[in-house]
């Protein structure tokens, strides 16, 4: 599969969120969001980013602008210190990495050999 690439939909997927066991991105369909997989939390640069997200907290505002966290560990938030801030950030749980495996993002754990 290929890699997505800027501006390009994203892929109609499902993953919990702490307000939705059962989120269906698709609901989000038609507005300009930004997927952020900040990483592992040792990871320098997803601290930058997760800082510069902040330092930009008014552009994510659900009508012109949304942003969704991906994290790939309950251990994620609590390290980057990421938490639902609405209007405009939220984030969703992608533990097994099913979202990225289904769309192509590499993962930051190699996956199990069938």
């Amino acid at each position: 599969m290929r890699k997505l690439l800027f501006g390009e939909p994203a892929p109609f997927f499902q993953a919990p969120s702490p307000s939705n066991p059962e989120f269906n991105f698709d609901t989000v369909a038609g507005r300009p969001v930004l997927l952020l997989f900040p990483g592992h939390p040792v990871n320098t640069a997803g601290k930058r980013l997760v800082a510069e997200v902040e330092a930009a907290r008014a552009a994510f505002d659900d009508t012109h602008l949304m942003l969704f966290y991906v994290v790939s560990s309950p251990d994620d938030l609590a390290a980057y210190g990421i938490d639902q801030n609405l209007p405009g950030i939220r984030y969703f749980m992608d533990y097994a990495d099913g979202w990225r495996r289904s769309s192509a993002i590499p993962s930051r754990r190699p996956m199990a050999r069938r």
